[in-house]
């Protein structure tokens, strides 16, 4: 009976870590802006690290540099910050689709650097809607097992959530009329699509928006989201948001990316990489929403 207290003790224990849940915070990283300093970009993943980052999805677009991805993948492996392929050529043809797919595939699956999810190597697919539906499930069932987190417009959910692991939805950029009027609830989609990965932009890209856009979003009807006014707060808000909607995962755009915003110099890059004063800010929120339950 003196036992029973220890024993009782060790399986609290075994049901705690049973049902603890990993948590992982994904930030894009463009090899271009670093195509083959690896001595950059292993600063890079350091400080990603300390900011509470768990991996950088890697931007592959038509064509990318193999050489600049492969020394990624080294330097990963020798530090143990995992990555994972996105891959980033919208608006290419289905076989050109499948081609840089199976190239990252390639290049990635297999490799102890490569990022998994529940025991599966991780891809992410940008902006899924330039594919019909029926043409994303063809290509995934060409697929090795792996997880897919698939990206896209909020106005996008309905159609493509539930065709992925993952579904990462991200607001059209704010020079889009009555942008701020736009609302998404992640509480309210996740409870129709438990797989909703919020995607947190603390930077916003001011570069001209396409009038076709512009068009897309007066045609649209009306939806039940909503996205946070861009006062400074966007990236807690969202946080706090992610936190309500119990997600595991959440991506960040973007880790080195600079396409500036109207608070600095449109020539000044505002990449979470460039600025220790972003690296602070982001680790912090990303401490908070680990440490919540």
């Amino acid at each position: 009976m003196k036992r029973l207290p220890l024993i009782l003790l060790v399986l609290l224990l075994i049901v705690s870590s049973t049902n603890a849940v990993t948590k992982y915070a994904l930030a894009w990283e463009f090899p271009w802006s670093n195509p083959l300093d690896a001595k950059q970009f292993e600063r890079d993943c350091l400080n990603a690290r300390t900011c509470g980052f768990d991996a950088f999805a890697i931007s592959l677009w038509e064509g990318y540099d193999l050489a600049s991805v492969e020394m990624r993948l080294e330097v990963a492996e020798r530090l143990g910050f995992p990555l994972c392929p996105m891959i980033d050529a919208p608006n290419i043809s289905r076989e050109r689709k499948a081609t840089q797919v199976k190239q990252a595939v390639n290049q990635f699956f297999g490799r102890p650097g490569c990022l998994k999810i529940n025991g599966e190597p991780v891809i992410v697919l940008y902006l899924v809607s330039d594919r019909t539906p029926s043409e994303w499930q063809l290509l995934q069932k060409g697929l090795p097992p792996c997880y897919t987190i698939g990206t896209g417009w909020f106005h996008d959910v309905r159609e493509y959530a539930l065709l992925f692991d993952g579904f990462a939805p991200s607001p059209l950029p704010k020079d889009v009329p009555d942008f701020q009027k736009t609302t998404f609830d992640y509480g309210a989609a996740r409870a129709i699509y438990p797989n909703i990965v919020p995607t947190l932009l603390w930077q916003f890209d001011n570069t001209p928006v396409r009038s076709v856009i512009k068009k897309q979003i007066r045609n649209l009807p009306p939806l039940p989201l909503v996205i946070p006014h861009y006062d400074g707060q966007t990236i807690t808000q969202m946080l706090g948001d992610a936190q309500l909607c119990h997600s595991r995962i959440v991506m960040f755009n973007s880790w080195n990316e600079g396409q500036g915003d109207k608070s600095t110099s449109p020539n000044e890059r505002t990449a979470i990489a460039t600025k220790p004063d972003a690296q602070a800010f982001v680790g912090g929120v990303i401490k908070y929403w680990k440490n919540q339950p």
